[in-house]
């Protein structure tokens, strides 16, 4: 992958950037990294293992850290970046040397998740009734 970067640095291509924290079943907790290029292709460069606390500073070090393992520098080869909309998120967006976009279908899909699966929501109301 190191020598596909290469090539497409040279060849004057930027990317775009996708970070994503996840969680485990074992309640461990993971950034997401992918690459994405102008035609299309997407790279995967792993999760990345958060130890403990994460503020935008530790987020904008694993960011930086993962780059250059693929020798890739944040500030020269990435040209935005976009991620769900946490405040931790929004400062790293902030501080990043990239442009950030915040991706409203996580807040869209959390206020659907809240209006119809709260315990005194409509829904389910009626699915304990239906089921007494």
């Amino acid at each position: 992958m190191i020598q596909k970067f290469k090539n497409l640095v040279a060849s004057g291509t930027r990317f775009s950037l996708s970070v994503d924290e996840w969680t485990s079943v074992r309640n461990r907790r993971y950034f997401n990294l992918c690459l994405y290029v102008e035609d299309g292709e997407v790279f995967n460069l792993g999760l990345i293992y958060i130890p403990g606390k994460c503020g935008a500073e530790e987020t904008k070090k694993m960011v930086e850290d993962t780059l250059k393992r693929f020798q890739l520098d944040f500030e020269k080869h990435i040209v935005a970046t976009t991620s769900d909309g946490p405040n931790v998120m929004k400062k790293f967006g902030r501080e990043s040397p990239s442009e950030m976009i915040l991706c409203l279908n996580h807040a869209i899909h959390l206020g659907v998740v809240d209006t119809f699966y709260k315990e005194t929501g409509y829904i389910r109301s009626f699915e304990l009734r239906r089921y007494r």
